[in-house]
């Protein structure tokens, strides 16, 4: 027992976390009763018990037979995303090399993260134009087009709650009204435009890509200067990049209606 079990003193949530890692991280290795799991990660008893009944509440793991554990649906869950994810960069990638070479603009891949984008994949156009991005930043969902692409299949209720926690943080202007109108057009359309939403300067037409389940698991925008990106030249980008980002879905296993 540690001393802060014996003196009753609640863990610091870092090591409650590592502990909780700790669990998990012995029932894949195998130990799979809570006598196994508390002797792999050093814990009393009676504090294995408390974090694995957290875990298998969330999911992390779940009782197999009698008072045995195993890694829960959760982690599985959250496998293949990453799985996903890490896949979808090189999968998609020459796809978007493409794209960004035949309309000479910059072409971004995205993923959700909570209320932000995070840009997987950034491929630079040919036109003299910077385009304020890098792989791995993040950027407000309801600001740019990639983020807005993203929530097409987003409930009504979803949606303001997102707009809402944006403004909230700074992070977004305009009218909620006028967010949730331009998404109602977005969703029928299978598409989304930046018009100026994250950047005065800049345009961007952004289409989802959707894994085998149907889901939503990453978008794609192809952006540049407003000089290069007028409404009738947005109009015309729509179903090129609709087209690059369906053969990404069916690059990772989404099958069209």
């Amino acid at each position: 027992m540690t001393i802060a079990e014996s003196e009753g003193v609640k863990p610091a949530k870092s090591q409650t976390l590592v502990r909780g890692l700790d669990v998990i991280e012995a029932v894949a290795s195998g130990s799979n009763s809570l006598a196994e799991i508390a002797r792999a990660t050093g814990m009393s008893y009676s504090t294995t018990h408390r974090f694995a009944q957290v875990l298998s509440e969330r999911g992390y793991l779940r009782y197999s037979r009698g008072r045995e554990f195993e890694l829960g649906p959760k982690l599985i869950e959250l496998g293949f995303q990453a799985h996903t994810q890490t896949d979808i960069v090189e999968i998609a990638h020459d796809y978007l090399h493409d794209l960004a070479q035949r309309s000479g603009d910059t072409v971004h891949l995205g993923c959700r993260d909570g209320e932000e984008v995070i840009y997987l994949d950034k491929i630079k156009g040919n036109r003299p134009v910077n385009v304020n991005s890098r792989i791995g930043g993040r950027r407000p969902m309801s600001r740019t087009g990639i983020g807005m692409a993203l929530l097409l299949d987003s409930s009504l209720e979803e949606l303001v709650e997102i707009f809402a926690s944006n403004k909230v943080q700074g992070r977004v202007d305009g009218d909620e009204r006028e967010f949730l109108l331009r998404m109602s057009e977005y969703a029928k359309g299978g598409y989304a435009l930046d018009i100026g939403d994250d950047s005065p300067s800049i345009r961007c037409v952004a289409a989802p890509v959707r894994g085998p389940s149907g889901d939503i698991i990453a978008a794609i925008s192809i952006s540049s200067a407003t000089e290069y990106m007028s409404d009738q030249r947005m109009q015309t980008l729509i179903p090129e990049v609709k087209l690059i980002a369906q053969k990404i879905s069916a690059a990772v296993g989404h099958s069209l209606p």
